[in-house]
């Protein structure tokens, strides 16, 4: 959340909705930002109680529940191939600020994913990629073979790839960006999913626990960007909704940045130019 307030009008794209677990919290939270935004989720088969959740928020609107009420949709949801969604977007030359991925549990799905994903990112873009070291890690999930999702058409067929597993996918597309491209795990000892952000834009990471919690993921991640190569990103508008919150100002020609995520200390050994 506090990533997304440097934005004067946040985007967010969450592929792989399920039961609203991170749809919920996610809008709530941009509900309470003085200015307007929008989230996107993608589902090959959209739960009711997910749009019927959004729709007794009050200042969130969706279209699928609310259909006349005449103002700006804050929520909207696509029943569709996450693979199609994508080139949809392309086509359209949408961006967003962050991007979850969360649906087809596998190799060629994922990969795909972040093929398309990548074309639709600002430069301080960060995308989430869930299942990063679950079961799913190492191994393949079609929604296709699930149970009730059988007679879905909008399911990935299984393909036949060499590599299997998310994490197969995102290294790959790690190493194949030549070093654009960088990711950290999540908050807390085992985290079940990481962060890809862009190495040339991104100065500083990490994370800020406040003194009177305990849980990590009361955490606020920290991101340091070179505004000279992020126009999007206003510095001024960010705004922490849960304590009081005083950070830093920018760190400037850092070398040997820490990147402090999850208890872990990555020591980045680059010239950094505010």
């Amino acid at each position: 959340m506090q990533y997304l307030s440097y934005f004067k009008f946040p985007r967010v794209l969450e592929i792989g909705v399920d039961n609203g677990q991170t749809t919920l919290p996610l809008c709530h939270n941009m509900s309470l930002l003085d200015r307007q935004w929008l989230y996107e989720g993608v589902d090959i088969r959209m739960k009711a109680n997910v749009p019927a959740a959004i729709a007794s928020m009050a200042t969130i609107f969706c279209p699928a529940t609310e259909p006349n009420i005449p103002v700006h949709p804050n929520v909207i949801f696509y029943e569709i191939n996450s693979l199609n969604f994508l080139q949809d977007a392309i086509k359209n030359k949408i961006k967003y600020n962050l991007i979850l991925i969360d649906g087809d549990h596998n190799y060629f799905t994922v990969q795909k994913e972040l093929e398309l994903a990548e074309r639709i990112a600002l430069p301080s873009t960060l995308i989430v990629c869930d299942d990063y070291n679950t079961r799913w890690a190492n191994e393949d999930l079609y929604y296709a073979e699930s149970n009730g999702y059988e007679k879905n058409k909008l399911a990935t067929p299984r393909q036949k790839t060499s590599k299997v597993g998310v994490k197969a996918a995102v290294d790959e597309f790690v190493q194949n960006s030549n070093g654009k491209w960088g990711l950290t795990t999540g908050l807390g000892n085992e985290p079940d999913y990481c962060i890809l952000y862009q190495k040339e834009t991104v100065l500083d990471m990490n994370v800020h626990i406040p003194p009177d919690t305990s849980a990590v993921f009361m955490a606020s991640l920290e991101v340091y960007f070179d505004t000279n190569q992020c126009p999007e990103v206003n510095e001024n508008l960010l705004k922490h909704l849960d304590y009081k919150y005083e950070r830093p100002g920018p760190r400037p020609n850092k070398q040997g940045a820490k990147y402090i995520i999850g208890g872990d200390v990555r020591h980045e050994q680059e010239n950094y130019n505010g």
